[in-house]
């Protein structure tokens, strides 16, 4: 087996002069971090924490479940978890994109400042904890506390949500965000009734200054 040295020395290397790359894991964490070219790379296996971190322009699939922090501080580019991740998916996110075709824990999309963050099956809890941009999406159902401190950003639920956090609220779906929506699904080949979707906004634009109205 190859340590995360190896491992990831062998994917800069290769990711320099190849369009597409494969490779194995073996729940190594911070595997195929800080990558900045525009190719494909192909990971078998499961992986560790950290999995993607630093991404800058890669499109990277992961064909097994993740750990904790997959994306984290990504800045473009798009991360594919062909299983479950752990809390954490998406923390610190620029731009880009996480998607997750499993489940996922907690605090997904902490902080995130741009970029989308996908989930297809359930999420935990403080989803969206002190966002303040980009787009959440999770088609399950969602845990306590979702979009707790949110600032801005948008978070989408298909499913149940157990709770709203601080400074958030349910609001209608506009004609922006359904076309956003339908873009979204339509790329990631995924068939969702877009009426069931429930958007959770700001309440205030400055919720720790007490001014300000929530985002439409």
């Amino acid at each position: 087996m190859r340590s995360t040295r190896e491992l990831n020395q062998y994917l800069y290397n290769e990711t320099k002069k190849a369009k597409s790359v494969t490779t194995d894991v073996d729940e190594q964490d911070s595997v195929a971090v800080g990558l900045d070219e525009r190719v494909r790379v192909t990971v078998n296996g499961n992986a560790g924490d950290f999995f993607g971190a630093l991404n800058n322009g890669a499109y990277i699939v992961l064909n097994g479940n993740a750990g904790r922090f997959v994306g984290d501080v990504m800045r473009s580019g798009k991360i594919v978890i062909n299983g479950n991740c752990g809390e954490g998916a998406g923390m610190y996110m620029y731009g880009g994109q996480v998607i997750a075709n499993g489940n996922v824990g907690d605090n997904i999309g902490q902080i995130s400042k741009g970029g989308v963050i996908l989930i297809k099956g359930i999420a935990g809890d403080f989803v969206g904890l002190y966002l303040t941009g980009g787009d959440i999406i999770v088609l399950g159902n969602i845990g306590e506390k979702t979009g707790d401190w949110m600032i801005k950003g948008r978070i989408f639920v298909g499913g149940n949500i157990a709770s709203l956090g601080n400074n958030a609220i349910i609001r209608e779906l506009g004609g922006n965000d359904k076309i956003f929506l339908e873009t979204l699904f339509n790329e990631n080949k995924i068939q969702f009734l877009i009426d069931k979707i429930k958007k959770i906004v700001p309440k205030r634009l400055r919720p720790f200054y007490g001014g300000g109205e929530g985002w439409e």
